[in-house]
């Protein structure tokens, strides 16, 4: 048997950690889409186009004249010069809001954190959400602006600006008939709103045949006050002629939201289902179904450079196949999000969760204006069609949804109760994705968080602090294993050191024969009474890894962290020190002017310089000094070379990936391998003051607990055999066995057998 280096163990199980830890980190980054990020909507006054539907219903769209600005103060007049064509579909269209007063929506809710939770912002454009606002969430650290969960997004094209606007009504479908009431226009082709308002939150539209006569009434009621994240939209079909028709909805769902990475690892923002699978009609399954909004976007065609306009996300054949029915979904990003989800009406039953009926189909839209070889400038969205919908004469019919957009914060979701009866709580998930996304266990990433919260509220009064202590406790439970294992390491290791010279004559005597070198080698083994077995002691540390990812992730998603200053905010006290001021971002030691920022691939904008990194990196540098042995006579210059390279990955290499990291998971780092460190030194001295790198002789005479088992289960097959009148069986002492048992007690007093 190949005798394996005594320092290979020790390099490589920390070595296989560190290379874990940066494809977490790296490999998602690959995936990511960073997309276009404008802070404002458009505003000029220009054409605008529509999305394009997905597969299965038209393949172009027409362009609309856009509607002017709504971001002054005073109305404004309606463009005079027709834009386009009057566009009609078939012999219904939607009627014009001949008011100037139309493009003017009132808002509902505030910013004001004492008494809202949220803003509404209306747009003319399909009655949709041209923002909606956090009250009690700054975009940035330090300033006044609140972040904006859902916002209109819009690209400029040589045709005009095209746009999505949040839970807008694109269009309605009568007897297979597309009608748009996203805008309208009149006969000359000036561009109207479609939608009236009739009270802050309710709106209006009226759907007439060519002779003018209406046909269909259209309502949308944001059904909120902004004291609450979860709200309902209601919306209202009504039939005014005296003919059944077939109706349906087609409406933009949530919008792709802000980048909240600053830069660092990927970008995170996601597409998410909650799926009710079959057999399990009371559980919501969210965690397994998500995909980053780069994958959703798709390839872009060879020929055109173009990404493909619409493309449908739910149902897919392996859904329709599985039977899986649809909950919800929604879009996140780091720290927020934005859902749809089914209504429980009345009072939720425990236990039963509400299916998403009155959403037949979703797909991703995107805004991509024009050909494009550089990769990721493009905004994505989802668009929502209802089932056809038999709406009688002269009644109405309801299509409803409820709609979150808030913080990932399971207490917060949860506290609607239409919310919690549909699970929308797994929206919250601590987990980078990719290939190594199972490591983060999500029910040990949650149980994290949740200590981090009670450590925060209880103990540390500080997140810096509480993420030392949670550090702690979880090495404190943790040290078992880890001394456990470290000992059988640090024996296996010093027993392969004793044995080297023997294993090194045996290689030369038996260089040409690899066969007896492998079964001289086995049989020095044997006579040196060491156990194969003594390699696995590294296992339990590979057992550790899922932990330490987890408590990685964790802390990389917990909205706990944003904005939150470290130690107190002691280093705010001195002059306002931007150190430390906020745990999700860089600790910035040192603000860089503005001209001196720079980007470096993988690591983003670096905007200041960091300290915590390079504390990092000695904290590695004396942490290494307790894992690598030194070098000694029998290393060849392969292991030498091995550990020259751990040396630079741990020291240089991760530091540099950590630079532009949250300065919450730098000292994360720093008090884990500090902790380590400790940790490690009581485990060596514990060690060598009980001399435990050599392995104790047994008593012959004390038996251990696999014999015993094994006696008293002699003993009870001999009690059955004895019942049944047949003679007792040889015990586990007789015979062959008990032959091996006196061999291998001989050899261990140095008798011959």
């Amino acid at each position: 048997m190949a005798a394996p280096s005594p320092s290979i163990l020790r390099i490589f199980v920390p070595l296989v950690i560190l290379f874990g830890l940066g494809m977490l980190i790296a490999l998602p980054a690959l995936q990511g889409n960073r997309g276009t990020q404008p802070t404002t909507p458009q505003q000029t006054p220009t054409t605008e186009a529509q999305p394009t539907l997905p597969t299965g219903e038209a393949a172009t769209t027409p362009i609309e004249p856009e509607s002017p600005s709504t971001a002054s103060t005073t109305p404004s007049a309606p463009p005079t010069a027709p834009a386009m064509p009057i566009m009609t579909q078939g012999e219904l269209r939607v009627v014009p809001v001949f008011d100037t007063a139309g493009w003017q929506f009132d808002r509902v809710g505030g910013v004001d954190p004492q008494r809202y939770e949220l803003e509404l912002n209306f747009s003319p454009r399909g009655a949709g959400l041209e923002r909606v606002l956090l009250a009690r969430y700054q975009h940035r650290l330090g300033s006044a602006d609140p972040v904006p969960v859902q916002q209109e997004w819009s690209l400029q094209t040589s045709t005009g600006t095209i746009r999505i606007v949040p839970f807008a009504a694109v269009a309605v479908e009568i007897n297979g008939q597309r009608v748009s009431v996203y805008t309208a226009t009149d006969e000359a082709g000036v561009a109207q709103p479609a939608w009236r308002q009739l009270e802050p939150g309710r709106f209006e539209a009226i759907i007439a045949d060519a002779a003018g006569t209406p046909v269909v009434r259209l309502e949308r009621h944001y059904q909120a006050d902004g004291s609450r994240l979860d709200f309902t939209l209601t919306q209202r079909a009504e039939n005014l002629t005296d003919r059944a028709m077939s109706l349906r909805w087609i409406t933009f769902g949530p919008a792709q939201l802000f980048l909240d990475s600053f830069g660092y690892a990927a970008d995170v923002r996601r597409v998410r289902f909650g799926v009710v699978e079959p057999g399990s009609p009371h559980f919501v399954v969210g965690g397994n179904h998500m995909q980053n909004i780069g994958a959703i976007a798709g390839p872009r065609d060879k020929a055109t450079g173009m990404l493909e306009p619409a493309k449908d996300l739910w149902p897919t054949p392996k859904t329709i196949q599985n039977n899986h029915k649809l909950a919800w979904t929604g879009l996140t990003n780091r720290y927020f999000g934005a859902a749809v989800h089914a209504l429980a009406n009345g009072q939720p039953t425990p236990g039963v969760a509400p299916l998403l009926t009155d959403v037949e189909r979703v797909s991703r839209v995107v805004l991509d204006p024009s050909a494009r070889t550089d990769g990721d400038n493009y905004i994505v969205g989802l668009q929502l069609t209802s089932p056809a919908y038999n709406l009688p004469p002269r009644q109405s019919i309801g299509h409803d949804l409820g709609i979150y957009t808030g913080p990932l914060d399971r207490s917060l979701i949860s506290a609607n109760p239409s919310a919690k009866a549909v699970m929308l709580r797994q929206l919250v998930q601590y987990t980078f994705g990719g290939p190594c996304g199972f490591c983060t266990f999500p029910w040990l990433a949650h149980f994290l968080v949740w200590l981090l919260n009670i450590i925060h509220d209880y103990v540390a009064f500080d997140w810096a602090l509480a993420i030392i202590v949670l550090v702690l406790i979880v090495r404190s439970i943790l040290h078992p294993v880890t001394k456990w294992s470290q000992i059988r390491v640090q024996r296996f290791s010093h027993q392969m050191q004793q044995m080297a010279p023997k294993q090194k004559q045996i290689q030369e005597k038996y260089k040409g024969d690899s066969k007896r070198m492998q079964a001289e080698m086995a049989k020095l083994w044997r006579e040196e009474g060491i156990n194969p077995a003594g390699m696995l002691g590294c296992l339990p540390m590979f057992l550790q890894t899922p932990v330490w990812i987890a408590l990685y992730a964790s802390l990389f998603f917990a909205i706990e962290l944003r904005h939150q200053a470290a130690f107190f905010g002691l280093f705010q006290q001195i002059g306002g020190w931007p150190f430390l001021a906020d745990l999700a971002r860089p600790d910035s030691a040192i603000t860089l002017p503005s001209a001196m920022h720079f980007t470096i691939p993988f690591m983003g904008t670096i905007d200041s310089i960091n300290v915590l990194p390079l504390l990092l990196g000695v904290v590695f540098f004396i942490q290494q000094k307790y894992l690598m042995p030194p070098p000694t006579a029998t290393m060849t210059p392969e292991q030498l070379a091995q550990q020259k390279m751990m040396k630079v990955m741990m020291v240089v290499l991760f530091p540099v990936i950590m630079y532009n990291a949250p300065s919450g998971l730098a000292i994360y780092f720093i008090a884990n391998s500090a902790l380590g460190i400790v940790e490690m030194r009581y485990i060596r001295a514990h060690i060598t003051k009980n001399d435990l790198l050599t392995a104790k002789q047994r008593d012959p005479g004390k038996k251990t607990f696999f014999q015993r088992l094994m006696e008293q289960a002699q003993r009870r097959q001999e009690m059955i055999q004895a019942a049944k009148g047949q003679p007792p069986a040889k015990g586990p002492t007789s015979g062959a066995l008990g032959a091996r048992r006196k061999k291998t007690e001989n050899r261990r007093k140095g008798q011959r057998p």
